[in-house]
């Protein structure tokens, strides 16, 4: 099938713990290097964690309130001809018919439009690999995907991924939900 790059807004992100480091100080160390990767971001994801993982989700009242401005305004840089023109159109037109409280619900299940499309566990990049002095996290990211292209082979990438993040963060600074955007590779 191949593999795809895209575009797309995380909804949640998940770090399983490594035996013997789930105390106060690796806790720290973790965020502060999500924080300044620009993974993690407190205005944005919310944070808990069980036996297991780390989780962070996307804060409701962010998405709630900024997903069809959000949509509104980077759909026109991320699609131009007409048929994309109105497949989008008509999935924000959708997205306005459904209680803010159902929209992520029904991207997950009901929705067959290509600019909006759900993936859980999206394949990890090397960005994704969080390194905290002798210990090395991994991130799994659920997202929706507004844009995918392909077919693509990337052996090593990083660099490209986390300029297209600082893009996407100055292109719509206006909006908290753009610091939820990632590029990332599917298939």
């Amino acid at each position: 099938m191949g593999q795809f790059i895209c575009i797309g807004i995380v909804t949640s992100m998940t770090i399983k713990k490594l035996p013997n480091t789930s105390n106060d100080k690796n806790i720290k160390e973790l965020m502060e290097t999500l924080q300044k990767r620009g993974i993690y971001d407190s205005e944005v994801f919310d944070f808990d964690e069980d036996e297991k993982n780390y989780n962070f989700q996307l804060k409701k009242e962010v998405f709630d309130r900024d997903l069809i401005p959000f949509l509104r305004a980077i759909y026109p840089d991320l699609y131009s001809r007409e048929n994309e023109i109105k497949d989008y159109t008509n999935t924000i037109k959708d997205l306005e018919s459904i209680n803010s409280n159902k929209r992520l619900e029904w991207i997950k299940n009901d929705c067959s439009n290509y600019t909006l499309e759900y993936h859980p566990q999206t394949y990890p990049m090397e960005e994704d690999f969080i390194r905290c002095k002798w210990s090395t996290y991994e991130v799994f990211f659920d997202t929706i995907t507004l844009m995918g292209e392909g077919k693509v082979f990337f052996e090593c990438f990083g660099n490209i991924p986390r300029y297209f993040k600082k893009l996407f963060i100055k292109s719509y600074k206006e909006f908290k939900l753009s610091k939820a955007l990632k590029c990332y590779i599917i298939g």
